[in-house]
């Protein structure tokens, strides 16, 4: 018989597994960006609520009322109905820093983004 020789281990450098905290020179740079579009996710929201409704009133006021009726007035209101829909999902859907699970709980629908810790990881926004 041989002699048998002792297996060696390779350790391979590799990327953490989906789930664990990255790297600490990575974690800033990971927050600072999602804060960034959580940010930019609110901003959208809050933009399409105040201007966007004041700008669907007037063009209802001014334009189309005088042409369309009742109906001059209904189209901009669904459109921004539609708009307003569109960024709360987008809102809704923010995605946690640390934990890489969604941010919000997705029922009830507009009473969960008030809330002020992720649902997973209880992390507080930033």
């Amino acid at each position: 018989m041989g002699l048998a020789l002792p297996q060696r281990a390779v350790i391979l450098e590799s990327a953490p597994p989906f789930g664990r905290d990255p790297p600490p020179s990575m974690t800033i740079e990971i927050r600072k960006s999602t804060w960034f579009d959580y940010r930019q996710r609110l901003l959208l929201l809050w933009t399409i609520l105040v201007p966007g409704l004041v700008m669907a009133v007037t063009s209802a006021e001014f334009v189309l009322i005088e042409r369309m009726g009742a109906r001059g007035l209904m189209w901009p209101m669904v459109a921004w109905g539609i708009a307003v829909a569109w960024a709360l999902h987008r809102l809704q859907r923010f995605v946690c820093p640390r934990c890489g699970h969604r941010f919000f709980r997705s029922s009830p629908p507009v009473l969960p983004l008030r809330a002020e810790r992720c649902v997973h990881c209880m992390q507080t926004k930033d």
